[in-house]
């Protein structure tokens, strides 16, 4: 997904490379995928045309460095963070 796109989160619209810019990642959650360890922040609402979806927005860590944001979309807001992010991995080894 593109970093423009906007979003609700506390009911204040953001394009979601602002709202990146804002995160302290410290403060995110720490999940683990096929090795690979991300910070994650999960906003569950409404995206353009789809009245609920879940955004994710990662930071894969690197050692002590965090890499530049990616984001991920998921129409299916029952998945859990773990698993949005092993099904975009498969995409990636494509």
């Amino acid at each position: 997904m593109k970093s423009n796109r906007i979003i609700n989160p506390f009911g204040f619209k953001a394009k979601l490379s602002q709202l990146a810019d804002s995160i302290d990642p410290n403060t995110l959650d720490v999940v683990t995928v096929k090795g690979k360890s991300y910070r994650v922040y999960r906003y569950e609402g409404p995206v353009g045309s789809f009245e609920n979806a879940t955004v994710l927005i990662c930071y894969e860590i690197n050692g002590e460095d965090l890499e530049s944001p990616v984001y991920f979309l998921s129409t299916d807001i029952e998945l859990d963070t773990h698993k949005i992010i092993e099904y975009y991995s498969v995409r990636w080894e494509d």
